[in-house]
């Protein structure tokens, strides 16, 4: 992108799905680049090797031979990503319009390196009717007081509004999500809530204004609807997100597809399939938050959020 034009070879694909759609969107227009530590913490590299390029090189052909010894090349095979042509169509029109856009549709591509220079793309751009920019109303700034069980939340906020989504005052967690007690499980009561929860998702992932989530204490099951679908997601220090419903006989089910929205699928498998917590910096680090600080730090950022 900082060389005006989007990602080409189906890298808007398949690096979302390594790191999350957070994680690629921010290395996409920041240019950041991941040190070897970051990656493997993003879960974009499995191993990290500090011995040397050597070393490197020695542990890559061992892989390679187990790979080739094993089942593993025919599952690496399967697991592939199956190229969309019609993704790949996408790109290429985004990039031919944005090099459209930035005045060098025709232009050849710059020199990279002393010896790389990419090839030029021959690409005819679709000549659009530039889009319509609608002036917003006045918008207002409303909160929403997040019960720590969901049962009794309506999602009736205005349109016009920047929500701040907050746990309710005094209370020990941000949002806990339903009940699926036992009792629940077996009796099959906690499936009651299912369409009222689908429509507060859709209620959430609609919301034509930007969405502010400020968590606290524990979010879990349900309640990680919020964090997941945030625009901007701050979480105090002693914040702990997780999903537990497989501990007690169940999978997450309306929440798991809100959850791909900020985390990588691998990331989504690990905490479906063990319910293990994780802390804020953990949550942070995966993209799932993107502040992480004390209650005056929370605040003022929620301040500074609201001024833009």
């Amino acid at each position: 992108l900082v060389r005006g034009v989007c990602p080409l070879g189906m890298l808007s694909q398949t690096l979302p799905n390594a790191v999350g759609r957070a994680r690629a969107l921010s290395i996409y227009l920041t240019n950041d680049t991941l040190d070897a530590a970051a990656a493997h913490e993003a879960r974009l590299a499995d191993e990290v090797c500090t011995e040397g390029v050597e070393a490197m090189q020695r542990r890559a052909f061992d892989v390679a031979c187990e790979i080739v010894r094993g089942d593993a090349a025919q599952a690496l095979l399967q697991s592939r990503v199956a190229a969309d042509v019609a993704h790949r169509a996408a790109e290429a029109v985004g990039h031919a319009e944005c090099r459209l856009a930035n005045g060098g549709a025709f232009a050849e591509a710059p020199v990279v390196a002393d010896s790389y220079a990419v090839p030029p793309l021959d690409l005819t751009p679709l000549l659009l009717e530039p889009p319509t920019i609608a002036t917003s109303p006045e918008y207002s700034v409303h909160t929403v007081f997040v019960p720590a069980s969901l049962g009794g939340l309506e999602p009736d906020w205005p349109d016009n509004a920047l929500l701040v989504f907050r746990g309710v005052e005094g209370a020990e967690h941000f949002c806990l999500g339903g009940d699926p007690s036992q009792a629940n499980l077996e009796s099959g009561s906690f499936l009651d809530g299912l369409p009222s929860f689908g429509k507060l998702l859709e209620r959430l992932r609609d919301a034509p204004m930007p969405k502010v989530v400020v968590c606290h204490g524990a979010t879990r099951g349900g309640g990680m609807l919020f964090p997941c679908l945030g625009t901007a997601v701050l979480a105090h220090s002693d914040a702990t997100f997780g999903f537990p419903e497989i501990r007690r006989g169940a999978l997450p089910g309306v929440v798991s597809v809100a959850a791909r929205r900020r985390l990588s699928p691998a990331a989504c498998e690990w905490l479906f399939c063990t319910g293990d917590a994780i802390d804020a910096a953990t949550a942070q680090r995966l993209g799932l938050v993107d502040f992480v600080g004390s209650w005056e730090e929370l605040d003022a950022e929620v301040a500074r959020l609201e001024r833009h």
